[in-house]
């Protein structure tokens, strides 16, 4: 049996038979109902965001899909339960101009018989025409084409001609009033092919169209051979029925749900000097505007005959979108003195605290930009912090050297991220530096912190006496603070580091000199879980045609790492309409020994991003009961966060709030991952840049959220003028954190009402910020 919950969301296609062309003129339909009012668009003075974080090539995967699913003849998608509909064709809506709603929303005529109509498209279909005299509508993929969405219609039915569905019960499926002979092909007339068909549609006294059969699609055995049926009796057609279009009824869906709905055009035609291009235009705006989504417009030019074929162009100045591409990758690297020939000696990194890594200004620079150097091997993942780009000339970024050691024997790529000033706060990935790391000849165990986190003990074999050893505690600075001792008995070396210890999570190594040979420990972290590593993730970008298999998630050992703890490790993103999409990669994964040494390793599934909006937010939350207690109370580890390109979903338009620290000269840093309290004297501030669709006196919803702590900050609060230009600018008080535990998950969650409305069930989620709290 077929039931296919469809994992797109259709269109209207308002096809109330009608205004048919002159071929089919002397068929007496019933009058469609008259349209409505105009649907008023923001008026062209009203100031509104329209850029989006869009692709260069906006709309060429798109069309490359659409016109292989147009070509596709499958006669069904692997089983005669499993249409042809799902894996093939082109689902196609005409809406029109002025029909008095959104077009993405069930007419009221739909709605009143819980079905919408669209018409199939298919290179073997023989359609040359649809309904109405409009030029423009919807155009959605096939089901298994499709992204994944929240909202799945049914595909319920198929007539190979109109059908009046609009007089027809049962969501346009049923016998047309007072018509005997026009209820479903296969349960009431014994139709069950093509041929049956033709015979039952052409021996008909009065209007065939109207007494015509449909078949049904859904919750019936051999939908498959039915609905193929469907496009085999539209070749048996004579000329004259050819100019009248086919007819599926989907299932009616929710009001004011663009964002839940796998739209993946809006289209246009061309007949004479008449064009339907304003209307898509006038579509593609108002999608951006009342759910932040971006679609493409498609230009398709119907065959004029049975024999021809359809066409389907995208025309960059069909965009009326203001659609910048996601900056490209700046081509210049970066270069490290240290390693001018890519090759990083030990002693060199060894002799010096800290790495210099150099900047090269990008000629389109404006005041305000930010630059943070990322250095990335296979298991390990350093960016460095947020710091202004010079404004003449290059800019260093000093990277601490314990936070290098684990690269040691590995090629490294060293890359940099700038961030545009706000409003628009983009980000540009440069291109990598491939860097080799000499490795030491021996490799030191790593300290070892108390468990109050306050004390480091160094035991390493054959210790001897005469070493000199060196413990290095990077905190807030890159000046790290350094206890030495000269070894005069073989036994551990204590050190007590709570004089240095300043709230940050602390990085700390020590070294180990004996006859002029220096060998360096790793480094490990003091107060806080690490981060977890996903292959493939440069410059804070994951670029998805790049992956040619699953990438791994690598979850590193952490402090205080024991035999019987569990690990957990959640990925989460989020669909257009703001719904978080979680899979779990480690659920409840007790520690052994193999993991108590080398950490835990995932894999996500590539299928899965690659279903995800083009440029939306992905974060890694991994947790360990460290102190026992299950899930609810485990730590949780740095947060990982990074923007997936190149997938098949559409444009998300929804920026990420982040919490910035502000310092007395007003320069903003963000806080990434860990807020640290004790540590912070800046003001904190929530930003949130510029969305498109933004509009004065839209309401916007904003909170804190803590395990069960939630701490408004916005509620109910109306768009400004301002904030349209500069985004919203929200200070925070230190005092708010101050009856939350340390170490607790910490999350931003942000809500907009598109249409101005006041409604929070309603309103659209942004992507959610994670973060941990440490006091």
């Amino acid at each position: 049996m077929y039931h296919v919950t469809s994992i797109l969301s259709f269109r209207r296609m308002t096809c109330l038979l009608a205004l048919l062309v002159a071929g089919c003129a002397q068929v007496a339909h019933m009058p469609p109902p008259a349209k409505p009012a105009a649907y008023a668009m923001p008026a062209a003075t009203t100031q509104v965001a329209r850029t989006v974080p869009i692709r260069a090539d906006f709309g060429t995967r798109e069309l490359i899909q659409l016109r292989a699913d147009y070509a596709a003849t499958p006669e069904d998608c692997g089983s005669v339960d499993e249409p042809a509909f799902l894996c093939s064709g082109v689902l196609i809506r005409i809406t029109g101009d002025g029909v008095g709603y959104h077009v993405w929303n069930p007419s009221p005529g739909s709605v009143t018989r819980g079905g919408v109509s669209f018409s199939y498209l298919r290179s073997d279909v023989e359609l040359t025409s649809l309904v109405w005299s409009d030029l423009d509508g919807l155009i959605f993929s096939p089901p298994r084409q499709a992204y994944v969405s929240t909202l799945r219609p049914d595909v319920m039915c198929a007539y190979p001609v109109d059908a009046d569905t609009f007089n027809r019960p049962d969501r346009g499926c049923g016998q047309r009033t007072g018509a005997t002979t026009s209820g479903p092909c296969q349960t009431t007339q014994g139709v069950y092919n093509d041929v049956q068909w033709l015979d039952h549609f052409t021996n008909k006294v009065g209007s065939k169209y109207e007494l015509q059969c449909g078949f049904t699609t859904i919750d019936i055995d051999n939908a498959a051979p039915a609905f193929f049926a469907t496009i085999k009796a539209r070749q048996r057609l004579a000329d004259k029925d050819i100019y009248t279009q086919n007819e599926v009824m989907l299932a009616t869906w929710p009001q004011d749900v663009g964002a839940s709905l796998p739209i993946q055009f809006f289209f246009y035609l061309v007949e004479g000097d008449k064009s339907g291009l304003t209307g898509a235009q006038r579509n593609q705006l108002d999608l951006l505007h009342t759910d932040g989504i971006a679609m493409p417009v498609v230009k398709v030019t119907l065959p004029a005959d049975r024999t021809g074929q359809a066409s389907f162009d995208t025309i960059p100045a069909d965009q009326v979108i203001e659609a910048p591409a996601l900056p490209a990758s700046i081509t210049q690297s970066p270069s490290i003195p240290l390693a001018p020939f890519g090759y990083l000696a030990l002693a060199d990194l060894l002799a010096h605290d800290t790495l210099a890594v150099v900047v090269p200004r990008p000629a389109n620079a404006q005041p305000g930009d930010t630059v943070r150097v990322l250095w990335q091997s296979p298991d390990h993942l350093l960016v460095s912090s947020e710091q202004p780009l010079s404004a003449a000339g290059s800019t260093t970024v000093a990277l601490p050297r314990g936070a290098l050691l684990a690269s040691l024997g590995r090629t490294v790529q060293v890359s940099y991220r700038i961030t545009s000033a706000a409003p628009s706060a983009l980000e540009r990935a440069s291109a990598a530096r491939t860097l080799s790391i000499e490795d030491a000849p021996m490799h030191l165990p790593p300290p070892v912190v108390g468990a109050d986190q306050r004390r480091v003990s160094i035991d390493y074999p054959d210790m001897a006496i005469g070493d000199d050893v060196y413990l290095y505690y990077y905190g807030r600075d890159l000046s790290p603070h350094i206890a030495h001792t000269h070894v005069d008995t073989v036994r551990p070396i204590t050190t007590l580091i709570g004089s240095w210890f300043d709230g940050v999570p602390g990085r700390i190594h020590y070294t180990v000199t004996r006859a002029g040979t220096t060998l360096p420990s790793p480094e490990v972290t003091v107060g806080i879980l690490p981060r977890p590593v996903i292959d493939g993730m440069l410059g804070g970008w994951l670029y998805l045609p790049d992956l040619a298999t699953d990438p791994h998630v690598h979850v590193p050992p952490w402090e205080a790492i024991a035999n019987g703890q569990r690990l957990w490790l959640d990925v989460v993103a989020y669909a257009p309409d703001g719904t978080a999409r979680t899979i779990p990669l480690l659920d409840g994964v007790i520690v052994d020994d193999a993991l108590r040494r080398t950490g835990a390793d995932a894999v996500l599934p590539r299928a899965w991003l690659s279903q995800l909006p083009d440029g939306g937010t992905v974060q890694l939350l991994a947790a360990a009961d460290t102190h026992g207690g299950g899930r609810d109370k485990a730590t949780p580890f740095t947060v990982t966060r990074f923007t997936v390109r190149g997938t098949e979903g559409p444009m998300t338009t929804r920026p990420l709030p982040r919490l910035v620290g502000v310092d007395a000269q007003g320069v903003a840093a963000t806080i990434d991952g860990v807020l640290s309290l004790s540590t912070i004297d800046e003001a904190l501030e929530i930003r949130v840049a510029p969305w498109p669709g933004m509009l004065a006196g839209q309401t916007v919803w904003l909170q804190l959220r803590s395990r069960d702590v939630e701490l408004p900050v916005l509620t109910a609060h109306p768009v400004t003028e301002d904030e349209l230009t500069h985004g919203l600018v929200l200070p925070i008080d230190h005092d708010v954190f101050k009856g939350l535990s340390d170490g607790a998950p910490l999350d931003i969650d942000m809500r907009v009402a598109f249409e101005k409305g006041t409604d929070e069930a309603r309103a659209l989620r942004f992507p959610v910020e994670h973060l941990v709290l440490k006091k």
